[in-house]
């Protein structure tokens, strides 16, 4: 399964892992609302910042593949049956804009997990999050980077359910809907029970009885770099506006 490589937090070093936290949670985010709210146009110059990224952050081509053929799937189907349902031209290449998009975002997503740790998310996330008062952000920041530390644990459940059914003569290209009711009882199955086991753990931990500061401290690169990203989210952004002829404000 590509998802066992795709989203896990590595925290390689890396150019990029330097980077103030907050900043890249902040960048991300931006990224994220460009990438969605930008007019066709802008994807392109916005993939490319992206990819650059990606370099710095010292992505294999490997991996890039394996998150393309993650993703595969899952585009065929929404192109396929937006197309089915909708025929023509132009609803073609809108749902080829909007796999586009997502594809995106989910590589951004792999920029974060591969330039830092839960630990680093929690605490990008409490202080963005720091008008919410300090013990509810870590709260939030707390549940937010487990969230996103639980999935390449739920892709890995998935590929061994894919496995036991493949063995069991469960073939899911052939048998879709058994397939797939298999895998969601399994999977709420197995999330029911990992839930109980984190809530015992963090009870044994006595969590939330002390807050801890967040404790990041920025230098002038940092600055200096979550500018020129948004600089070019900005710049991007603009360039689709332009290029259609409406104002990019």
């Amino acid at each position: 399964m590509t998802g066992r490589v795709a989203f896990r937090f590595t925290a390689r070093d890396s150019p990029a892992a330097s980077w103030d936290i907050r900043f890249r949670v902040v960048s991300m985010m931006a990224f994220c609302v460009a990438a969605l709210s930008a007019e066709p146009l802008s994807l392109a110059p916005l993939l490319a910042g992206l990819i650059f990224l990606l370099v710095l952050a010292k992505t294999t081509a490997k991996e890039i593949l394996s998150l393309l053929k993650f993703y595969a799937a899952f585009f065929v189907l929404l192109v396929g049956l937006g197309t089915v349902f909708q025929p023509g031209v132009a609803n073609f290449l809108f749902l080829c804009c909007q796999g586009l998009r997502i594809f995106i975002l989910i590589l951004s997503g792999h920029f974060l997990t591969s330039t830092a740790t839960p630990l680093d998310v929690t605490a990008g996330i409490q202080w963005l999050l720091g008008f919410l008062g300090k013990r509810r952000a870590y709260y939030a920041a707390s549940m937010t980077s487990w969230a996103l530390a639980s999935v390449p644990r739920i892709l890995d459940q998935a590929q061994t359910i894919r496995e036991a059914a493949l063995l069991r003569g469960v073939d899911p290209r052939r048998r879709p809907v058994v397939f797939l009711r298999l895998l969601s009882l399994s999977l709420l199955v197995r999330a029911v029970e990992s839930s109980a086991e984190m809530s015992w753990a963090l009870e044994a931990r006595l969590f939330g009885q002390t807050i801890p500061d967040h404790g990041l401290r920025s230098r002038a690169s940092d600055f200096l770099a979550a500018g020129a990203w948004l600089g070019w989210c900005a710049l991007s952004f603009a360039v689709g506006r332009l290029a259609l002829g409406r104002p990019a404000s």
